[in-house]
């Protein structure tokens, strides 16, 4: 029966990604955001359907993973990058930016030696410029071969030199962004790149925005309308570190608005560590469910130490709350899942205590912790939580068991099964699988929930 209706669970989701192929566009916009209201748990849905016959289909979906913002994806977009259709190639190379920045970098930088098509080099290079503006400097440098190559096609020159204010000082040496200007404005053969390099030298920093202008765009971001809080976000990120400050104060004026929060975390979490570091006093302070679940997505997807070093702090202070209040409940158990992923076993008493209290409502994040950080002492509390729960949960902590269990090299025989209660040893014994016999059946099984703890 649980295998029934997680199936009929996937099948549910697969259509709703089909509809994203149609051309009712207020359909289309339903679609996306009753997959973005899904999350994470829709992306490995999302990059299997990569592979679909429909080339509008494959661009939508890039575009969605791209706004989702989930490392996950990124070899699968990268790959798209060969795509036969221009489109698709367009919506990878524009998507890569907000996927993970190390890899999008090198990939980035690859295409622009082999692809062609000045239409879209020019959308390579805008993400390029984009991962520079999020602070991730390693990108500048495919980016000043394009704009010091007189053979590159002129339109990917003077996108490629939007570059050249978030490097660092206007003033300085030989070297400098200042001094490369100055060369294009006097040299440079090309008309549109000489005069876009003095204008440049006459308002040398990065792009200004009034107050008034970001103001509307935190506004926008509240908006109904796919179309318009989608620009938002896309806008708010190419701000870089400069809106991590006022998008925080501007959750705080929604304080139970889980939607926009979420649409907050897309707009931050491709900021790179240093930019967001300033936000990690905030950890100590909020006291508002939301927007602290909000923090601890936007910590873990950017890897901040500053703010990931807060997460046992947040743990202890939201423990006995989210013992009865399911909002401090799930901000409790998300922190849990971002610590884990570090690899970090500071919490792990408290993780124990979380799934052996049968009071507390388990989720999937507090069963992925213990998935990914777990060992033996573990093993008693998932059993017991294996055996008060029921449905996608169940079937959660069967694939953590086993996980543990074959990280720590746990069988049937092991002490640790033997000194379970006969009703949690069965249930072991159940999830563990049969034991090997030679010249029968390895017991081997693939895990019930595939993609269920995934990151």
């Amino acid at each position: 029966m649980e295998m029934a209706r997680a199936w009929a669970r996937r099948q549910a989701h697969r259509k709703l990604i089909e509809r994203l192929a149609g051309t009712d566009p207020a359909d289309v916009d339903a679609a996306r955001a009753a997959l973005i209201d899904r999350g994470a748990e829709m992306v490995p849905l999302l990059i299997d359907a990569l592979d679909a016959d429909d080339q509008r289909l494959r661009a939508r979906v890039v575009h969605l993973l791209g706004l989702l913002g989930e490392a996950r994806a990124t070899g699968a977009v990268a790959a798209l990058l060969h795509d036969d259709a221009p489109s698709v190639r367009r919506a990878a190379a524009g998507a890569l930016a907000r996927l993970d920045a190390r890899r999008a970098i090198t990939t980035l930088a690859g295409y622009l030696r082999r692809e062609s098509s000045t239409g879209l080099r020019r959308v390579a290079v805008r993400s390029l410029v984009h991962l520079v503006q999020t602070g991730h400097e390693r990108a500048a440098g495919p980016l000043l071969a394009v704009i010091s190559d007189p053979d590159e096609a002129e339109a990917v020159r003077v996108a490629a030199l939007d570059v050249l204010p978030w490097l660092g000082e206007p003033t300085g040496g030989p070297g400098s962004a200042r001094a490369l200007l100055e060369r294009l404005a006097e040299e440079d053969r090309s008309t549109r790149v000489a005069h876009k390099a003095r204008r440049m030298l006459e308002d040398p920093g990065p792009p200004r925005i009034e107050e008034w202008a970001l103001e509307r765009l935190l506004d926008d971001l509240a908006s109904r309308r796919f179309a318009v809080w989608q620009r938002a976000v896309a806008l708010l990120a190419r701000l870089g570190g400069r809106a991590a400050e006022p998008a925080l104060a501007a959750m705080l004026t929604r304080p139970q608005d889980a939607e926009y929060a979420r649409r907050i975390v897309m707009s931050l979490r491709n900021l790179s560590p240093r930019q967001i570091a300033r936000l990690a006093p905030s950890l100590d302070t909020i006291d508002r469910p939301v927007v602290l679940g909000a923090l601890i997505e936007i910590a873990s997807a950017t890897g901040s130490r500053a703010l990931l070093a807060r997460l046992p702090g947040i743990i202890e202070r939201c423990s006995r709350p989210a013992r009865t209040d399911p909002a401090w409940n799930r901000v409790h158990a998300r922190a849990h899942r971002a610590l884990a992923e570090t690899g970090s076993r500071l919490a792990a008493d408290d993780l124990r205590d979380a799934l052996d209290d049968s009071r507390y409502p388990l989720t999937i994040d507090l069963v992925a912790a213990a998935a990914v950080i777990g060992t033996r002492d573990e093993i008693a509390p998932l059993v017991r939580a294996y055996l008060r729960t029921r449905g996608v949960l169940r079937l959660a902590i069967h694939d953590a068991v086993r996980q543990i269990a074959q990280r720590e090299r746990i069988r049937r025989t092991d002490a640790v099964i033997g000194r379970l209660p006969a009703g949690e040893r069965r249930a072991a014994m159940q999830i563990l699988g049969p034991s090997r016999r030679k010249g029968g059946s390895t017991g081997r099984r693939s895990g019930l929930t595939g993609s269920l703890l995934s990151p």
